[in-house]
């Protein structure tokens, strides 16, 4: 498993001290999400890094967090990758912030 995932879901499977750093840690997981995807990882290493993860659902929004970045193609060259995965980080982070307004 990559070691920066595996260090981003320990931190967010953990408990965080504000609702900021939640979306702060969430969006990071969801940018090392991206950064594989782009990167060729299978995706059932990506799901099979998740194994680690007691609580359900946590583990659920991580599945379906890769779920959502496999959906979008890899891209060809270096720049569009990079923005795929900036904007993925970006999109992962305002559904948090919105979630946690409601």
């Amino acid at each position: 498993m990559n070691k920066t995932l595996a260090f981003a879901l320990m931190l967010v499977s953990s408990s965080v001290s504000a609702e900021s750093d939640l979306c702060i840690a969430v969006s990071r997981t969801a940018e090392q999400i991206m950064l594989g995807r782009q990167s060729g990882v299978l995706m059932e290493e990506q799901v099979a890094s998740l194994s680690s993860i007691e609580d359900l659902a946590i583990k659920k929004m991580f599945n379906r967090m890769i779920i959502a970045a496999y959906e979008i193609p890899k891209q060809e060259s270096k720049e569009l990758r990079e923005s795929a995965i900036t904007e993925f980080r970006n999109k992962t982070f305002l559904q948090c912030n919105k979630s946690l307004l409601n």
